[in-house]
């Protein structure tokens, strides 16, 4: 027969050994959620110098360009370039601009 010292000591044990299964599996589950909500954060896309970016348009008006400026985001929709000094645009100044809709 078992001493009540014994028994007590086993459930302590066993209780202990859930206890970290349990934290394991939490720290699993934080994990994971924190892996979703970085998968849903925007991910901030650089804008030329001397232009300014916001909803798919970016803004390089009468900042004395000389040339169609480089970086611009894939996914501009429209692209202000008045009051510029550009006298020339190279055949693949918007190869890479496959959503711009208004120049």
């Amino acid at each position: 027969m078992l001493m009540q010292d014994e028994i007590g000591a086993g459930w302590a044990e066993r209780r202990g050994a859930v206890g970290r299964c349990n934290m394991a599996a939490r720290e699993g589950h934080q994990m994971l959620l924190l892996g979703v909500v970085v998968l849903f954060i925007p991910v901030a896309v650089p804008c030329p110098n001397l232009c300014s970016c916001s909803q798919n348009t970016v803004i390089c008006t009468g900042q004395g360009l000389t040339r169609i400026p480089a970086g611009i985001p894939t996914d501009t929709h429209r692209l202000q370039l008045m009051d510029n000094h550009i006298h020339m645009i190279e055949d693949n100044a918007f190869d890479n601009l496959l959503q711009l809709e208004r120049l």
